[in-house]
């Protein structure tokens, strides 16, 4: 790729006993060998093989020179620094007998002049003297040493000069590379695609999207609130951010509701799905544009927030989703945007789970939510203490799945004074009682009502079949059996992983 530092992890390189290789000068790629258990390239578990690999394609030689070990000519005192060596004047003279130096706690290391004979004779193997009879005194943790090490972690100032000098003369294409729009998965997200976290819990509540009940334009999340008596309740803001080298050119932003599921599917979940009849997900419209907002040039490191008013769906007529037992109707939605960008297309976008889509591109994240009651005798609270998720199957053909129930947030034992319900459609239920009734974490509550009672933080239903294109539903209540005196977090999520992959 043009513009591009090109990466690339090979099998083995040369005769396989390599630990990398760098193109030099207006070259644009580095070769790196894959961990294979022979300890071929140990610096790339700790990411020093990259590193080390990276000062060379920026000018840095190693610090005995561009020789085998034991050739180089560059003397103690740094006479002939300029000419000998890696032509680097702070880096002290070194033959790169590795195995041969013994190093201090500071890092600093010398070779052994007790072992040569005394005169230290030049021409003896290893070379433990210069020319002159000079011991070697080589540093001992700078990161282009002959060697990897987990110590070799520093660079000289003129070793950086060197760098920066070599960029300007050979690799200012760098800096034209573009820019890179995002907006975080999870509050440590670099902006990698993918990100290197496989945690799941992470992909669904993204810091860089929420929603806000007022036009004060909140900074911290609150749950999308309905009110059959007025519009404009909401305000959905996303937080965009350049972290490119270069200005970037106006993007558009485009933003989705869908029903909260375990098999959402890009893109039908987000705009075409239809539950009882109604929308099931929709992109969001709002009143200056028909469908997505332009987000401004941004310069390097500059971060915007676009702000779109929209109207939550009325709850009440979706009759097919099953009410809570008190009878109060209840939704729970999953938001999503999307920076879209000619300039900075999508790294990997596919139809399909919509976690592969957010994971490999930082330029998509969601963020779960609960429907909110604005009016009545219980405003801003949820319609109850419960709600719906609709469990689905994302591929083409009938599956079978394990659904967990996971409490990832918990301060304290939840069930030490609270029971969460679960109850299962028709269909769901008897799909699972077909699949051997099996799984742990929970007991059956109640055959006729389908109903499961949770005993402990991380439960799963085994060996479930689900059909494609069908509706199902879980529907979960929270009850405290004991008083409680103090305020705790609990974040129950459910997720489902089928039987050759997770979904």
């Amino acid at each position: 790729m043009a513009n591009t530092i090109n990466v690339y992890v090979t099998s083995t390189i040369g005769n396989g006993l390599y630990g990398g290789y760098t193109y030099f000068m207006n070259g644009n790629r580095i070769y790196l060998p894959a961990l294979n258990g022979s300890g071929q390239s140990a610096g790339l578990s700790n990411g020093l093989a990259l590193s080390h690999e990276m000062g060379h394609f920026f000018g840095l030689g190693h610090t005995h020179g561009w020789g085998a070990a034991g050739s180089t000519t560059e003397l103690v005192n740094g006479s002939n620094s300029t000419t000998a060596g890696d032509l680097i004047q702070d880096t002290p003279a070194d033959p790169a007998i590795a195995a041969y130096m013994l190093c201090d706690q500071t890092g600093a290391c010398t070779y052994p002049y007790t072992i040569p004979p005394n005169p230290c004779n030049p021409v003896s193997f290893p070379p433990f003297c210069d020319p002159n009879g000079s011991v070697y005194q080589p540093l001992g943790n700078n990161l282009m040493l002959y060697s990897y090490s987990i110590s070799y972690n520093t660079l000289t100032l003129k070793q950086c000069e060197r760098i920066y000098n070599t960029y300007l003369t050979y690799y200012t294409n760098l800096l034209n590379g573009g820019f890179d729009l995002v907006s975080r998965d999870h509050p440590d997200d670099a902006g990698y695609e993918p990100t290197p976290s496989n945690d799941w819990i992470w992909v669904y509540q993204s810091p860089d999207i929420w929603n806000c009940r007022n036009p004060n334009l909140c900074t911290v999340h609150q749950e999308p609130g309905y009110a059959s008596s007025s519009t404009t309740d909401n305000y959905l803001r996303v937080k965009v951010k350049n972290i490119g080298c270069a200005n970037s050119t106006p993007a558009v932003l485009h933003t989705y509701w869908t029903l909260a599921a375990t098999g959402e599917t890009w893109p039908s979940s987000w705009t075409t799905q239809d539950i009882c009849g109604l929308a099931g997900g929709r992109e969001i419209s709002n009143a200056d544009a028909t469908y997505g907002k332009t987000i401004p040039a941004l310069s390097p490191n500059q971060e915007t927030i676009i702000t779109f008013p929209w109207d939550p769906v009325n709850p009440t007529p979706y009759t097919c989703i099953p009410p809570l037992s008190n009878g109060d109707p209840n939704l729970n939605l999953c938001l999503l945007s999307r920076i879209v960008s000619t300039a900075d297309p999508m790294h990997s976008e596919l139809s399909g789970a919509i976690d592969h889509n957010v994971r490999y591109n930082n330029n998509i994240v969601t963020r779960n939510t609960r429907l909110v009651n604005l009016e009545g005798s219980r405003p801003g609270r949820s319609f109850s203490d419960g709600g719906n998720i609709l469990i689905q199957n994302a591929t083409a053909d009938a599956a079978i799945f394990n659904i967990h129930i996971v409490n990832k947030v918990a301060t304290d034992d939840y069930f030490d004074y609270g029971a969460v319900v679960v109850t299962l459609t028709n269909e769901l239920w008897q799909s699972w009682m077909a699949g051997g009734q099996s799984g742990s974490g929970f007991m059956v509550l109640d055959y006729s009502l389908r109903q499961l009672a949770l005993t402990g933080n991380d439960a799963v239903l085994e060996n479930v079949s689900i059909d494609p294109e069908t509706v199902n539903f879980a529907t979960f209540e929270y009850h405290l059996t004991k008083t409680c005196t103090t305020a705790s977090t609990h974040d129950f999520a459910v997720y489902q992983t089928e039987q050759n992959g997770t979904d």
